[in-house]
């Protein structure tokens, strides 16, 4: 079973898994569920703000690396942790 939190002040919302329950980063919901479509497709779809699709591109990232060991040197797997980067601040 899946509870909803709804924090209306500050417009966020909370999904709680009672069977795995804790408090999860930004992003790392939709990532899980968009787990193996590349980048440059996943931050997209994820809309929201710069925080939101940081959170995206990371998790797609680590999980992309947990499904394909060799993504670290491939130009997807640079591709990625420029844009991670660029969506943090740093250049």
């Amino acid at each position: 079973m899946i509870n909803v939190l709804v924090d209306a002040e500050r417009g966020e919302l909370a999904l709680i898994d009672w069977e795995r329950w804790g408090q999860l980063p930004i992003g790392f919901d939709l990532a899980l569920l968009m787990r193996g479509l590349p980048g440059e497709v996943a931050e997209p779809l994820a809309g929201g703000g710069r925080a939101q699709r940081l959170g995206v591109a990371g998790f797609t990232y680590l999980f992309q690396r947990l499904d394909r060991p060799g993504l670290v040197q491939t130009e997807e797997g640079r591709a990625l942790r420029r844009r991670c980067r660029e969506l943090a601040g740093h250049r």
